[in-house]
């Protein structure tokens, strides 16, 4: 399994590599949805730069979700109150 998970983890970064050396021509990214050519909020990026951004982005919101989707378990549960103690056989039991 340890194995497995190296040779993933290799073919992961490969494919990685790759995209980054076929997608190095820099792209305009706009964040002003109103009027994209305003260049206060526009900048020159590679292409594949923005794609990583975009997927680290879609990570964490997507493991936010799922954190926020489980919080129901997460809910500390108030421990039981305690069993009265039971004193009627306790002096009769000895020890082996």
């Amino acid at each position: 399994m340890k194995y497995l998970r190296q040779i993933s983890f290799a073919l992961l970064v490969l494919l990685a590599s790759l995209l980054a050396v076929a997608n190095r021509a820099l792209v305009t990214v706009s964040l002003d949805p109103i009027e994209p050519a305003a260049q206060e909020l526009t900048f020159q990026a590679p292409l594949f730069l923005v794609i990583f951004i975009a997927m680290f982005c879609g990570i964490l919101l997507g493991g936010f979700a799922v954190w926020l989707g489980q919080r129901k378990s997460r809910v500390i549960v108030v421990p039981a109150p305690a069993a009265p103690a039971v004193e009627g056989n306790a002096g009769r039991l000895t020890h082996l």
